[in-house]
């Protein structure tokens, strides 16, 4: 990634301070998806990231984690020709589903899916920032009891004081692509 384009989107990321808790401080990426040239420098970035992870391999979908990581996945998927999967929020998808709960650095979480649509599928993860690694961990645990192969997981964002990226690793194995460290 150019200097020049690393400069406007790390510019573009917005700090909330202690949002939505106290001591936390929320990035915010919609300065960047309300722009069209920076929300496409985004998706740009985001394949550029994941393209040697993927390594060459066929993609049958990218799977994005609710919500803001359903925004990048369809960005990425219609570019590359491929399907989107979605991962939701516990009570969004109708059964039969699989779940898996995640503790997070301010919440805990539950994410759904419809174990028909992962099976036999190649798979991207896609979300907004990685953090602790919890709902990518729960994500990745739920895509492959589903029957998908995971190729990678793909973010905009890590948040560089947590250890999610380590910590995905560690428990499942999935290498993680990351655009910008915030």
């Amino acid at each position: 990634m150019s200097t020049e384009t690393r400069t406007r989107l790390q510019g573009a990321v917005r700090s909330v301070p202690d949002f939505p808790d106290q001591g936390i401080v929320f990035k915010d990426l919609s300065p960047i998806l309300a722009n069209p040239e920076l929300f496409a420098l985004a998706r740009d970035e985001l394949l550029a990231t994941a393209h040697p992870f993927v390594d060459g391999q066929h993609v049958d979908a990218f799977a994005g984690i609710d919500a803001r990581g359903f925004l990048f996945a369809s960005a990425l998927a219609a570019v590359e020709g491929a399907g989107v999967l979605l991962l939701r929020k516990d009570g969004k998808l109708p059964e039969p589903t699989m779940r898996a709960t995640a503790v997070t650095e301010y919440s805990e979480v539950t994410l759904c899916l419809d174990p028909s649509m992962f099976e036999d599928r190649s798979v991207v993860l896609v979300d907004d920032i990685l953090a602790t690694g919890g709902t990518a961990i729960a994500a990745a645990d739920l895509i492959e009891k589903a029957g998908g192969r995971l190729l990678c997981a793909v973010f905009f964002g890590e948040i560089a004081a947590l250890p999610g990226r380590e910590t995905l690793w560690n428990q499942t194995g999935v290498r993680a692509a990351v655009v910008l460290t915030l």
